[in-house]
């Protein structure tokens, strides 16, 4: 589960979530949830969850990505995205108020929670890495760039 303050987003606006995954990290601020723990990195609070299911309909998903080695992608409802992003109903732009729905109060304090599914084909053990990710909005939706400055405002 990772859970980010979005106190500064404007109603209305539409979410990019820019993600990267690599198959080894370079040296950065590191959470590793593999036992168990949490940590927090610029604001966002991030923490492991045992037994959360995330299958369809348990959750709702906004980017899929899928490659092999490093996988890039962000959440658009355009039908052609640049990266690694798999089309179809589990890829699409999110809202401010789709985030409504997921809101949790820890401290006092308001955040969106949102969910990372890594799943790997097989079960074969192996680890991923989510080295980078950005959340950026936008008053428009369905973009289509592989430059990250196009998404809007970096949050």
């Amino acid at each position: 589960m990772s859970i980010f303050n979005f106190k500064r987003i404007v109603s209305g606006a539409v979410l990019a979530v820019a993600a990267l995954f690599f198959a080894s990290g370079a040296q950065a601020t590191i959470v590793d949830l593999i036992n168990g723990d949490s940590g927090t990195i610029n604001g966002a609070m991030f923490d492991w969850v045992s037994s959360q299911s995330t299958g369809t309909g348990v959750i709702t998903p906004f980017l899929r990505v899928q490659a092999d080695g490093t996988e890039q992608g962000y959440n658009t409802s355009n039908p052609s995205p640049p990266f690694d992003d798999k089309t179809g109903v589990f890829t699409r732009d999110i809202t401010f108020a789709d985030l409504m729905t997921t809101e949790v109060t820890i401290g006092g304090q308001n955040y969106f929670k949102i969910l990372l599914d890594v799943n790997q084909v097989g079960g074969d053990g192996s680890l991923l890495s989510l080295d980078k990710l950005q959340i950026y909005t936008s008053p428009n939706g369905s973009l289509n760039t592989t430059d990250r400055t196009q998404l809007g405002t970096l949050r």
